[in-house]
């Protein structure tokens, strides 16, 4: 299956037409939304993230609207972190002073599930091996 994790800048840029990104993010979370792209993976920490910087800049109604378009759509796919991905997220973490510990979580699930790509405008995920930082609205699969 093609499958991409979803970094919360994008998330959060696409859900929220106020943020500087959402020009940039609109595109993604559209050809995700539409099965253009990879299947989007959203790990818990980044709904989280996500949705606690919209309840501080968007009403209760417009965030909850949110969060029913992207539990609807077949596009994404919410995932719950475990153990393994914890306790590598740590690891990640104490090793890479630039990333937050969510972009510490991503890379550490990307390593356990094997996941090569990331759609982020984070320039800090550059520097991680085996993780792919993709900036646009391309699918990493085509040709």
């Amino acid at each position: 299956m093609q499958e991409a994790l979803v970094d919360t800048v994008v998330l959060y840029g696409a859900l929220n037409r106020q943020d500087p990104y959402h020009d940039d993010a609109l595109p993604i979370f559209r050809r995700m939304d539409n099965g253009d792209l990879p299947v989007g993976i959203v790990l818990d920490f980044v709904y989280a993230e996500t949705f606690n910087a919209m309840t501080g800049s968007l009403s209760h109604d417009d965030c909850t609207e949110a969060a029913d378009i992207l539990e609807r759509s077949g596009g994404f796919r919410m995932e719950r972190t475990n153990r393994e991905v914890w306790t590598n997220a740590h690891d990640v973490y104490r090793g890479n002073p630039h990333l937050s510990f969510v972009d510490s979580a991503l890379v550490a699930y990307a390593g356990v599930e094997d996941v090569d790509y990331i759609y982020s405008f984070d320039t800090g995920f550059d520097s991680v091996d085996d993780l792919k930082r993709i900036k646009s609205d391309a699918n990493p699969y085509s040709a």
